[in-house]
């Protein structure tokens, strides 16, 4: 029971982690996308038709990923440390 609780701590912060960071990094190249592009938030809509844009949202989510991974795990280390002293 012990392991499940440990397991299921890391999968928690894990998968917080990685939701966040994507969140994060794909509002970051939107307004990346917007400046460069010369987008005001009025036409954040236009962004669709960019084929740029869907290209460096999927460049980017691979290091999100790894760093949500990264976050995660370490923090569910220190997590399981407080909780259970191991």
């Amino acid at each position: 029971m012990n392991k499940a609780k440990h397991f299921a701590i890391y999968i928690v912060s894990i998968t917080i982690f990685i939701v966040l960071f994507v969140q994060a990094g794909a509002e970051i190249v939107t307004q990346y996308t917007m400046y460069t592009s010369g987008y005001s938030d009025n036409e954040r809509y236009q962004l669709a038709d960019d084929m740029g844009f869907g290209i460096l949202l999927m460049f980017w989510l691979i290091p999100e990923v790894i760093l949500g991974i990264i976050v995660g795990w370490f923090v569910g280390k220190q997590i399981n440390l407080k909780l259970f002293g191991l």
